[in-house]
């Protein structure tokens, strides 16, 4: 953890995030906090102390999400505008934390949350939501949202109200073509 931190503010002083190459060094902490969730989850916690305790990956949870959410309606008033690469780092730090929780049994009513039959679902096909997202949200941008000069609410809206569901039916489908064929059955 120390390593990569060290190592992505070395890198950070560097050009190559320079919006040619877009490399961005801050994945590397990104990365870091991956493998430090992966490392808790699969910890035999009866032969091995784990790093964060039941305690604390509450606590990052809940205060990375809470700064993350300040930072966004700061954003929004026009307040305080906060570098991607610190927003991303906390968005990071409060996904290892929720993962953390989750895996270890805290968090309940998150758990119960994403145990919904319909959100369970979508996590068969989530790696296709994951593959087929970011080209659709750019042809939506392209072809509809900047072309009808919708207002930010009105982008919004239709992100949350079409988009999505687009998004989510385009990636089922997706998932049938291209990953469910080549699924193995054990």
């Amino acid at each position: 953890m120390i390593i990569s931190s060290a190592l992505w503010l070395i890198l950070e002083q560097t050009n190559f995030d320079n919006g040619e190459t877009v490399i961005s060094p801050h994945y590397l902490a990104l990365f870091t906090f991956g493998m430090l969730a992966a490392n808790e989850t699969l910890v035999d916690r009866n032969h091995k102390k784990r790093l964060i305790s039941a305690f604390s990956e509450k606590a990052i949870y809940i205060l990375s999400t809470v700064t993350v959410l300040l930072i966004m309606i700061l954003e929004h008033l026009r307040i305080y505008e906060a570098p991607y690469p610190y927003t991303d780092i906390l968005i990071g730090i409060s996904c290892m934390g929720l993962l953390v929780s989750l895996s270890t049994g805290g968090l309940k009513y998150v758990t119960k949350c994403l145990s919904w039959k319909p959100i369970a679902f979508m996590g068969s096909f989530a790696y296709s939501i994951y593959l087929i997202h970011a080209p659709l949200l750019q042809i939506q941008y392209q072809y509809i949202v900047n072309p009808l000069n919708l207002s930010p609410l009105h982008g919004v809206l239709f992100y949350l109200l079409v988009g999505t569901p687009m998004i989510i039916g385009f990636a089922y489908l997706f998932f049938l073509v291209a990953e469910k064929p080549f699924i193995r059955r054990r």
